[in-house]
């Protein structure tokens, strides 16, 4: 079978067909075909024919399942006849059976070339009895044809798509459409036929084409059985507590087990940790202390001013700039220490924002240009002589300077 697309979930994988032929003697007999869809294939489960009573095939079929009632034999009105747009059931039955009431009847109308269709009469009590001995058997009756036109929705998988004589019905097909129809004698010699890839009794092939509709549904109709309606519907409902009752049963048992593997996992980690914990104790006492004693530090960094970005060079180099020639530089210290550590102590302390500078000058007065000039220097607060000596009059003069920067 062709592969098919499908978009209506709710309407299951399994459907069946059955043709009910109605007999002269008043009796009937039943040609019965299931198929199930496989992805986007449909395949003949399994098919029967020339079966007397409907609940032999119960077996067969199941009671969730539904079923495609098509309609054949005795009492059965089939013409051909123009109609026109706005045609009701009373113009459609007054040009098959004139005098006749609507009220006895169910019309179907199948549309044929332009302006003509096909319209099928059966009076009422017919189908109203068939449907109650399906009911009697919990059959769901979802859909119901009368007569083989729906036969031209399978026309693409027979050898002949322009006309197809099958099981007595003779249809001539034009895009599709079914532009004539003869009821004859079954003279088709053909026990089997081919549907596709499959092999189906002849006399099933209608039922096959019921069921067909279901999954398809290419061939449009205008007939409405309220009993029919009223089944479909039943039948959706069921399909949607069955599917809801079971996502819900898969969805709380897929959440316990979600539970179960969460629990588990989490239950397992925090043995872990608690192990870790006690073992980790006196690691984490450490840290605790190594905390401590880097904050320390930064505070003493802080209060050195040490963290403070390096301009090492720049004071070294601006210090230079200005200096003559007869005063020579000696030692820079930069953020000297206040005092020497003292025996057993460890602190040490520096003198922040402090540059202590000493050198020898030949003249003091040189010097004291020297002082003038880095005063007026913006990143200097102050300069301060802390000491100046001069052994011999003809000898450079030794100074100590205190540069104290804003």
């Amino acid at each position: 079978m062709p592969g098919i697309d499908f978009q209506q979930f709710l309407k299951g994988n399994e459907a069946a067909g059955m043709e009910v032929e109605l007999l002269p003697n008043g009796s009937h007999q039943f040609h019965f075909c299931l198929l199930k869809r496989n992805k986007e294939v449909l395949d003949i489960e399994s098919s029967r024919a020339f079966v007397k009573d409907i609940s032999e095939l119960k077996v067969k079929t199941g009671s969730n399942v539904p079923v495609c009632i098509a309609i054949n034999g005795k009492g059965i009105i089939h013409k051909k006849i123009e109609v026109v747009e706005n045609d009701t059931e009373d113009t459609l039955i007054g040009k098959v059976l004139p005098n006749a009431r609507v009220s006895d009847f169910y019309i179907q109308k199948v549309n044929s070339t332009e302006n003509q269709a096909f319209v099928s009469i059966i009076r009422k009590n017919v189908i109203d009895e068939l449907l109650q001995k399906f009911k009697d058997e919990e059959y769901f009756v979802t859909d119901m044809f009368i007569g083989p036109f729906h036969l031209s929705g399978i026309a693409n998988l027979l050898d002949n798509t322009a006309n197809i004589n099958i099981a007595g019905h003779a249809l001539s097909l034009e895009h599709g459409m079914v532009t004539d129809y003869i009821a004859e004698e079954n003279t088709n010699s053909e026990k089997n036929i081919r549907l596709g890839k499959e092999i189906i009794e002849s006399k099933a092939v209608i039922a096959f084409a019921a069921a067909f509709q279901y999954f398809v549904a290419n061939v449009s109709k205008e007939f409405s059985i309220p009993a029919v309606e009223i089944e479909k519907e039943e039948f959706k409902h069921q399909r949607i507590f069955q599917i809801g009752g079971w996502t819900v049963l898969s969805l709380f048992f897929a959440a316990l087990l979600i539970n179960f593997v969460l629990f588990d996992h989490y239950n397992s980690k925090a043995q872990e940790l608690q192990i870790q914990s006690f073992q980790n104790k006196d690691q984490l006492l450490a840290i605790e202390k190594l905390r401590a004693e880097l904050k320390q530090k930064q505070e003493f960094l802080n209060q050195m001013g040490l963290l403070e970005p390096s301009r090492t060079s720049y004071y070294a180099d601006q210090i230079s700039l200005d200096l003559p020639e007869t005063i020579q530089l000696i030692q820079l210290f930069i953020h000297p220490m206040e005092k020497k550590i003292a025996q057993g102590k460890k602190e040490i302390v520096f003198a922040t924002k402090t540059l202590s500078v000493s050198g020898v000058a030949k003249k003091s007065t040189q010097l004291n240009d020297w002082l003038k000039v880095l005063k007026s220097k913006d990143w200097i607060k102050g300069v301060s002589i802390i000491n100046y000596s001069q052994d011999d009059r003809y000898e450079p003069g030794k100074f100590d300077l205190e540069i104290t920067m804003k």
